[in-house]
C-alpha cells in the first residue's frame, strides 16, 4: 500500500485480513496453561540459580 501524504505519513494496512484463522478450523490457543507453567517454572528456576551464583561470589570475593 502507497504511503500517506500527509503526516504521520504511514502506509494502511492492506485489505486481506492477516489475524484471521484458517478458511475451515478452528483456531488453537497461542499458549495452554500447562505451557505457561512449565515457562514460569523454568523462570523460576533460572532467577534462583542467579541469585546463588551471585551470592556464592560475593562469599569467595
Amino acid at each position: 500500500m502507497p504511503f500517506g501524504t500527509r503526516f504521520p505519513y504511514l502506509a494502511l494496512p492492506h485489505s486481506k485480513s492477516v489475524n484471521s484463522a484458517p478458511s475451515g478450523g478452528a483456531r488453537q490457543p497461542a499458549m495452554t496453561p500447562s505451557h505457561a507453567a512449565a515457562i514460569g517454572a523454568a523462570g523460576v528456576a533460572l532467577l534462583g540459580v542467579g541469585g546463588l551464583r551471585l551470592r556464592r561470589r560475593r562469599a569467595t570475593s
